[in-house]
């Protein structure tokens, strides 16, 4: 079907490239409608990614990915970033935390350049009431945004830890989050561990159905596709990062908005066979964003974000281009047309 779908769209190509020569009447008009040409092949190109993306997973189910494999469950440390976030929000962020069915972790709060007093000195009270397993950290003046003080955490952190978890602070997690997920990293090749996204409370407005549907497209079709190729990517909540490898790359870019999915690129292509593992189980759920005006706010953030990447790697992602990363060709097509899309 997809080599039928290439032939449809190569056929209108050539179509659409005859009709501009033979049809032109003048330079400024084979410009324009040239331009128009480079703009279809380019919607063609990703509507064709699209296409296979779906044929792909399609056309691979099969029986659920196989359990983690049994052994020594590392000592993880999971980092809650907040930024000026409502104490409300985050205490049932924390308190799900303090629910996991799970012997060795603890949990850094880490609140990066809240202005209000009130609003980290509550979220301060809240790890003391949670006990010795919280540890809240408060940056002032700190630079690098959410990456520089994940950046910071990891800094302080015992030497016993081995795996850093990332938990959005709205993000609800189950009770068997990390038992079904950390043991993945008895395998020395796992470098990360990203679990699907999920949410909440949008089943009662047409807006929040038609927006969860959108992101379960990526979870449900483009992750899986890029886990057939080990090209999935770290996407900043309900995942798990290898310490050692996170501190090797350099850990996470202060200078990257999507600092998450660009230190997964980083980590797969840093040699050595790294492995990022994708569970499709939603281990939880978080919030979307409830209004269209935040969510312009937040595709306004991700749009430049892929842009950054692109700037940053784009010598990866072509061929013939001298790399420094170790990545396969199938890896170098994800990232490209995920820094686009």
């Amino acid at each position: 079907m997809l080599g039928m779908l290439t032939l449809a769209a190569l056929s209108y190509v050539a179509y659409a490239a005859a009709l501009t020569v033979l049809e032109s009447t003048g330079a400024l008009f084979l410009l324009a409608s040239s331009l128009l040409l480079g703009l279809e092949v380019i919607a063609l190109a990703l509507s064709l990614s699209y296409a296979f993306e779906i044929l792909d997973v399609l056309g691979r189910r099969g029986p659920p990915p196989p359990p983690a494999r049994a052994g020594r469950l590392p000592v993880v440390a999971l980092q809650v970033p907040a930024y000026d976030e409502p104490v409300a929000v985050v205490r049932k962020t924390l308190e799900a935390l303090a629910r996991l069915d799970y012997p060795s972790f603890m949990v850094q709060v880490v609140d990066n350049n809240t202005p209000d007093p009130a609003v980290w000195m509550g979220l301060q009270r809240v790890c003391e009431e949670l006990g010795p397993r919280f540890q809240f950290i408060h940056l002032e003046d700190w630079p690098g945004f959410k990456a520089g003080a994940l950046n910071e955490a990891t800094r302080r952190l015992p030497p016993d830890v081995e795996v850093i978890g990332v938990v959005d602070a709205d993000y609800i997690a189950h009770p068997g989050w990390l038992r079904a997920t950390a043991p993945h990293f008895a395998d020395p090749d796992v470098g990360f561990v990203q679990a699907a996204q999920h949410y909440r409370d949008w089943e009662d407005e047409p807006y929040l159905r038609g927006l969860f549907y959108s992101y379960r497209y990526f979870f449900d079709v483009s992750m899986p596709a890029r886990a057939h190729r080990n090209a999935i990517i770290f996407c900043g909540t309900i995942g798990l990062v290898r310490r050692r490898l996170l501190e090797a790359v350099g850990g996470w870019d202060p200078d990257c908005i999507p600092e998450d999915a660009e230190c997964s690129l980083r980590m797969l292509g840093c040699g050595g066979g790294v492995v990022g593992h994708y569970d499709p189980r939603p281990w939880g759920s978080g919030m979307m964003p409830l209004s269209f005006d935040g969510l312009k706010k937040q595709r306004f953030r991700w749009a430049p974000g892929g842009i950054q990447i692109l700037r940053t790697h784009w010598r990866e992602m072509v061929p013939l281009a001298k790399h420094r990363l170790h990545l396969t060709a199938a890896q170098r097509v994800h990232y490209l047309l995920g820094s686009v899309l």
